[in-house]
């Protein structure tokens, strides 16, 4: 069994800015802030399965690999293209059930870098569980997908990337629908993390840390407006020393009248 590193011993959730803070909420029950967690710290991650495309006759597989502390999990595996002529898909779909994510906007993901691969991969929700056929295959069924680019390998803290629930869009067999209701927030039956071709944009050996997956509210989740003001008052700070320096220099250099 391939040895991982220790994960880290507390999730860090950016704010605005450098600053940081700690939480550690278990589940909504036990929630009165602006956030819970989803999977990873006291909330655990449970049971996952593997729903890889070798139930459609193809060749690739997935694992998801527990951290030493069980906070923090490796989903890993090989994608295979070349069985299905260019498509594939390998995924881990967990085993818990019922999130009731009503009140939320997103869902934030916590990525090691340096167990991660900077490939595309897709977060799936599903509001409706599959059937089985007679032959006892999981029948196809829709689902609500949003893809996000994991960071380049690297050492150093905690990334997150923030998927807003309005942005996950309807697929059937990973082609975008659009004759769907929308998704019932309150009444999530089923989550998954996929790696897929994209129609044979990827392929090979795959793996994506991941130290947590959380729920935040409006409020928790940074307006692009408000990033933009702090982009621009940080640019501004910045002209402003600048400009400082060159005054400096201009009263040491420049001979009086």
């Amino acid at each position: 069994m391939e040895k991982l590193p220790a994960a880290p011993k507390s999730e860090q959730t950016p704010l605005l800015g450098d600053d940081y803070v700690t939480i550690d909420i278990p589940n909504k029950e036990d929630h009165h802030g602006s956030s819970f967690n989803i999977f990873g710290q006291s909330a655990g991650w449970g049971d996952w399965t593997a729903v890889d495309d070798r139930v459609r006759g193809g060749s690739s597989q997935s694992h998801l690999t527990h951290y030493a502390d069980s906070k923090s999990v490796l989903f890993h595996g090989l994608l295979d293209i070349t069985t299905l002529g260019g498509a594939g898909f390998a995924s881990q779909v967990s085993q818990r059930s019922d999130w009731d994510l009503s009140g939320y906007e997103a869902i934030r993901i916590g990525i090691l870098p340096e167990q991660s691969d900077n490939k595309t991969y897709t977060l799936v929700l599903k509001d409706a569980l599959p059937g089985r056929r007679p032959d006892g295959r999981l029948e196809a069924s829709t689902s609500w997908e949003c893809m996000f680019k994991a960071p380049k390998p690297s050492q150093g803290k905690v990334q997150y990337v923030t998927l807003r629930l309005k942005d996950f869009k309807a697929t059937y067999r990973g082609r975008k629908i659009d004759d769907r209701p929308p998704l019932k927030v309150e009444a999530i039956k089923q989550i998954s993390l996929m790696m897929r071709s994209n129609f044979g944009k990827q392929e090979g050996h795959f793996r994506l840390g991941i130290a947590s997956m959380s729920a935040h509210t409006k409020e928790d989740v940074p307006a692009e407006m408000t990033v933009l003001v702090e982009a621009i008052v940080r640019v501004g700070l910045t002209a402003l020393a600048m400009w400082m320096i060159w005054y400096s220099w201009q009263s040491l250099v420049l001979p009086e009248e």
